[in-house]
């Protein structure tokens, strides 16, 4: 059976229509530490008139949009803190509305925060002093190494210098 209708009833609704260079932000950010910044394009896509827009405010606490509020075309820069989080994934949804007659508000883009393990990286890895022959530790010279600690910026550690047992040690 063939149906006909009048699917232009209303006429074609014209104005403007939010859009943006991504719909969707993809983030990494070691445990306890802030993410690289990332920037979305927010344009009007339909019409050529700038449109005034706010960011809505219901966002996570691990998410900072800057700026808030703006006219299109305008560059949101977002940043992601996972200081406070587990490794994980988390997603939450950021919405661009406004007052305007747009056509398609609030304009959602979805935002992804995968949290990972934070990193050091000590040049060299290991380090280790042989003495050969020694008779007493008394006899043993003073041996200076430095160590560059590399890997997530802003990491807090500790290290600790241990002694190794003798090689016979634990052996009856």
């Amino acid at each position: 059976a063939l149906k006909v209708g009048d699917l232009d009833r209303n006429g074609f609704i014209q104005g403007p229509q939010f859009g943006s260079d991504k719909t969707r932000v993809d983030a990494f950010a070691s445990i306890g530490t802030k993410s690289d910044a990332y920037t979305v394009q927010i344009r009007n896509i339909s019409t050529a008139e700038s449109v005034q827009f706010n960011v809505q405010q219901n966002l996570p606490p691990w998410v900072t949009v800057n700026p808030m509020f703006g006219s299109t075309p305008e560059t949101l820069t977002i940043t992601f803190d996972a200081a406070g989080l587990s490794m994980g994934s988390y997603s939450t949804q950021l919405f661009v509305d406004t007052t305007a007659n747009v056509t398609n508000k609030p304009y959602g883009i979805e935002l992804v925060l995968e949290v990972g393990p934070a990193a050091l990286a000590p040049d060299p890895a290991g380090v280790n002093f042989i003495y050969y022959p020694c008779s007493t530790l008394d006899d043993l010279p003073e041996r200076t190494i430095t160590l560059d600690i590399g890997g997530t910026a802003g990491l807090n550690f500790r290290a600790t210098l241990v002694e190794v047992p003798p090689s016979d040690a634990g052996q009856t």
